[in-house]
């Protein structure tokens, strides 16, 4: 199930239109939603894309269709409204995903040399990038009512402190001891590959979270 990039960024920024109530007026039950269109024809979708390799964009008919079904779930009058579990299931569905394949992917490279580590760990934030864009784009009626109501991360900003508690956490210490030897080597006159240097910075300057202090904690100590 992989798609033209193409066709999807023609109908990316532009976000779908609902009325209030679905539209064969049936209420959606969480479980029914969940597994059969956002964890069926996104989430699945989307980590094996991610896994493979394999372009990771959806048609703007598939997009909409996981859209609407997210819409229809959190406009849905109580009991049926379903917006707490989803912003649940969408954190929960990240902090799986980097549990059970990003960390033992990482853990897999530690001890074959720094290079190594830190190539991985820039496909692993890579990867992660894309699937937290398309998390928040798949639940973004989210973000637009149910976040601003409670006071909650974002889900950009949910994404980001996952990938943080989940991955950076567990690595720091191997992948900055590696940037360090770069470092090193390139001082004493051999050539490092800088630009990978650069993603790994950039990944410490995230985990800030809007702030430095990652980067100057972690990398600078």
């Amino acid at each position: 199930a992989r798609y033209s990039r193409r066709q999807t960024n023609e109908h990316q920024h532009s976000q779908p239109t609902m009325s209030s109530s679905n539209a064969n007026g049936n209420i959606i039950q969480l479980e029914d939603g969940w597994n059969n269109v956002i964890k069926k024809g996104a989430i699945d979708v989307l980590e094996a894309a991610l896994d493979d390799g394999f372009d990771t964009s959806f048609v703007p008919a598939e997009y909409i269709r996981i859209y609407t079904t997210c819409y229809d779930m959190c406009t849905q009058r109580s009991p049926y409204n379903w917006s707490r579990d989803l912003y649940q299931r969408h954190g929960e569905t990240i902090e799986q995903y980097l549990r059970t394949t990003v960390l033992p992917a990482l853990e897999n490279k530690t001890g074959q040399g720094g290079t190594i580590l830190l190539n991985e760990l820039k496909h692993r934030w890579s990867n992660h990038q894309i699937m937290n864009k398309w998390m928040q784009r798949f639940f973004s009626y989210l973000d637009r009512y149910y976040v601003k109501h409670h006071s909650l991360p974002t889900l950009e900003q949910a994404g980001l402190s996952h990938f943080k508690t989940e991955i950076y956490m567990h690595v720091k210490d191997n992948s900055t001891s590696a940037i360090i030897s770069l470092i090193d080597e390139e001082r004493e006159g051999e050539i490092i590959e800088k630009t990978l240097v650069k993603s790994i910075v950039e990944l410490y300057e995230s985990m800030g979270m809007g702030d430095l202090n990652s980067y100057t904690n972690d990398l600078e100590q």
